[in-house]
């Protein structure tokens, strides 16, 4: 079901593609300064709901740009303007993910699972320099193969590489998700990185799995450890 703030970011969407349309139909210049009047009126509401969108304060965004789109609509209806309102079916929203998956195991599908219920799934795999960096060992499967095998796994919309370095938001920014969904142990303040991807245009949700399960084989490392002690 779609949330107030899904519905809010579909409806500055398509507000924004449809001014694109927006033509004034008169020519006396009286009348017309007053047509952009309105229009500008109408574009301030919709500022005003990208402000409360920022604020997180959904239903009050969304009455501004119903506001906003209802002006426009009087305009139209009245044959001062012709405006096509860009009605946009909403998509399921994009999820993103982000994670070594050296030897895949049931935690990551069951990762992926859950990240599913949120909307379709981008996975980001660490790349080879950041896994040495951050895990202190060398990664068992190349990080091309990894994408490989991360892509054809049931959950998964689409998956790419990383970047090289510790800026996670720049493969962030670049995806642009509604959702970034968290592992319970992963090293990142959801608040914060809210914060830092906001800082770059980004509108995504950062959410946190705080369950997690449990089992012999459902991490990288307990699997690592069987294979030198069977060698």
């Amino acid at each position: 079901m779609e949330g107030a703030a899904e519905k809010l970011d579909r409806y500055l969407r398509m507000f924004n593609d449809s001014l694109s349309t927006l033509k004034v139909l008169v020519e006396d210049p009286g009348l017309k300064k007053l047509v952009e009047n309105v229009i500008d009126l109408a574009k301030r509401y919709y500022k005003d709901a990208e402000y409360y969108f920022e604020r997180e304060e959904y239903d009050t965004g969304i009455s501004c740009i119903a506001y906003a789109e209802g002006l426009l609509d009087s305009l139209k209806l009245m044959g001062y303007v012709d405006i096509t309102w860009v009605r946009k079916r909403a998509p399921l929203p994009l999820v993103l993910v982000g994670g070594t998956f050296d030897i895949i195991h049931p935690g990551h599908v069951w990762f992926l699972q859950k990240a599913s219920e949120y909307g379709r799934v981008v996975v980001v795999v660490a790349r080879d320099v950041n896994v040495r960096r951050i895990k202190g060992r060398e990664p068992v499967v190349p990080e091309k193969q990894r994408l490989e095998v991360v892509k054809g796994m049931k959950y998964v919309s689409d998956a790419v590489l990383g970047s090289v370095g510790e800026d996670f938001t720049e493969v962030v920014a670049r995806i642009r998700p509604d959702y970034v969904v968290l592992g319970a142990d992963q090293p990142f303040s959801e608040r914060e990185l809210e914060a830092a991807l906001r800082k770059k245009g980004v509108r995504a949700k950062v959410v946190r799995l705080e369950e997690r399960v449990e089992g012999e084989f459902y991490s990288t490392s307990s699997i690592i450890e069987r294979i030198k002690k069977g060698s």
